[in-house]
């Protein structure tokens, strides 16, 4: 059954998504961008407050001079790590330096390769291209993510079918799956439809948008939305 990841930025936050029954907390600070890394105190912070009863997640922003930086930082306990990789299509040794970022992260910690579904505007690698490099590496999941905000959610830029086709490749090579992208109330149930082991969200469960607040009638709203839909789902 699909779960739900939901994106904080502060223990306050985690706190909110903890009691409204979310299954993973991702760390990230959203004005920083798609996968804009917030400051290894929130990180340590967040940690405390979950206090082992979900798994945590981190982002560590675009790969660049500062991402190996902030892998380093990493306090033990985060479960999983990513790096966007937009502008990485630009760089003939972006698998190196990818590599060497998230090499530098503490033991236990996953990494979490990124696919920008709007890749050719990102400047990102192809999916088929960071597959290939998660699975030669190790990687221990794919996020499907957009990186621009504005031009639309993930079903903008690749029909379900065909994600879905992507999601059971990556399921083949024994690799977790995650969608994001912006999710709507509307494209909520097509991508709990998906074979992913889970979907990212922020923006719903938000009183005014991704870069707004977490708030618990938002979130509550959220995990009561997703239990509908796999209860519809089950019964089929």
């Amino acid at each position: 059954m699909t779960r739900l990841l939901v994106s904080v930025r502060s223990a306050a936050e985690a706190r909110i998504a903890l009691e409204c029954g979310v299954d993973l907390i991702d760390v990230k600070e959203p004005n920083r961008g798609a996968l804009g890394a917030s400051d290894p105190s929130v990180w340590r912070e967040v940690l405390d407050e979950v206090a082992g009863r979900a798994p945590v997640s981190c982002a560590l922003g675009e790969l660049g001079v500062d991402t190996a930086a902030r892998a380093a930082a990493i306090p033990n306990g985060v479960r999983y790590a990513k790096v966007g990789l937009s502008g990485a299509a630009d760089r003939p040794d972006w698998e190196r330096a990818w590599r060497e970022s998230v090499g530098r992260r503490p033991a236990g910690c996953g990494v979490v390769a990124v696919v920008y579904a709007d890749a050719t505007t990102a400047r990102a690698p192809v999916p088929g291209r960071v597959l290939a490099a998660a699975i030669e590496h190790s990687c221990t999941a794919i996020l499907v993510d957009t990186y621009h905000k504005s031009t639309g959610d993930v079903f903008a830029h690749w029909q379900p079918a065909e994600l879905a086709e992507f999601l059971s490749q990556v399921k083949a090579a024994g690799l977790l799956t995650v969608v994001g992208g912006g999710l709507t109330w509307n494209s909520l149930e097509i991508a709990l439809e998906l074979p992913a082991d889970f979907i990212a969200v922020r923006g719903l469960a938000c009183g005014a948008g991704r870069t707004s607040g977490l708030d618990a009638a938002s979130c509550r709203q959220l995990t009561a939305r997703v239990r509908e839909i796999r209860e519809i789902s089950e019964r089929r």
